[in-house]
């Protein structure tokens, strides 16, 4: 489905928190967006968590977004990009435990000779 104002109105619309605008922008970014995301973030489930959490951020901030510096569409990704680097930073902090059963932390000797 096509936007049936010219992208900048609805943009515009959006900026000012249309939420139909909103409706529009959705049904014809929410695509694209899902598949940028999905070549990032190979795992469904996380994928459809960022997807999520990049609609609700991209609605937040909606004001900051501008069109003299980007296409709307490179902003969107931009922002869902963040959003996932976020998500799988705090994955990796949460698996990569420094003092797991399986490692020996005892093993560090130091070169000084004192």
């Amino acid at each position: 489905m096509g936007l049936t104002k010219s992208e900048t109105e609805v943009i515009a619309l959006f900026q000012k928190g249309d939420k139909q605008a909103f409706d529009q922008l959705y049904d014809t970014y929410a695509p694209m967006l899902l598949g940028a995301i999905g070549r990032v973030v190979p795992d469904p489930k996380l994928a459809a968590q960022v997807f999520q959490q990049s609609f609700i951020y991209i609605w937040q901030n909606r004001t900051s977004y501008n069109p003299e510096k980007e296409r709307f569409f490179i902003w969107m990704n931009k922002c869902a990009l963040n959003i996932a680097v976020s998500i799988a930073n705090g994955l990796e902090k949460e698996t990569n435990n420094p003092k797991s059963e399986n490692q020996d932390t005892d093993f560090y000797v130091s070169n000084k000779n004192s």
